[in-house]
């Protein structure tokens, strides 16, 4: 009997990880849809934003192109999301990336087909706690971000932006 319930808590565990790995269709090629996609403050939405989403186990790849800002300077609100090259742990564990002087430190999630990844980082003496959550649509074709950011100085930032597969 011991030997039994050994092997079901042992199938169990590897049907979890299992759960964990399975592309839940958000991997593919995602075009932002400007139309359909906002951002609170000054932050202007970023142009011409694709983003190739991978996921492997309990690894997410997303690499992104765009269109630099005309000023040259990335929305803080969009620190992590306009990154060439972002990897992420769909396991809840830590992930470490950095974005030029910043290391953002990301717990992420995938629930059903929803990906939450919450991360921090310290920008001139300022913790930034943020939040992502990106929600595939029930016609698998459409997928959202949701995006958060708090900061100690009290500020904050939202954005939301639509993705259509391409």
């Amino acid at each position: 009997m011991t030997n039994r319930l050994a092997r079901i808590a042992v199938l169990a565990s590897l049907g979890v990880a299992l759960l964990a790995a399975k592309d839940v269709g958000l991997s593919g090629k995602w075009v932002l849809d400007r139309g359909k996609s906002s951002a609170t403050g000054q932050d202007a939405l970023p142009e011409e934003l694709v983003q190739t989403i991978k996921l492997k186990g309990g690894d997410v790849k997303i690499q992104s192109t765009w269109q630099e800002p005309k000023s040259g300077v990335t929305p803080m609100v969009f620190l992590g999301i306009m990154s060439s090259d972002l990897g992420l742990r769909s396991d809840g564990k830590d992930k470490t990336n950095a974005f030029g002087p910043y290391h953002q430190v990301s717990k992420t999630t995938l629930e059903g087909t929803t990906l939450t990844t919450d991360w921090w980082t310290v920008k001139d003496g300022v913790q930034i706690n943020g939040k992502w959550i990106r929600t595939l649509g029930d016609d698998g074709r459409t997928h959202t971000l949701s995006i958060k950011e708090r900061l100690s100085d009290g500020s904050a930032h939202e954005a939301l932006l639509a993705f259509k597969r391409k």
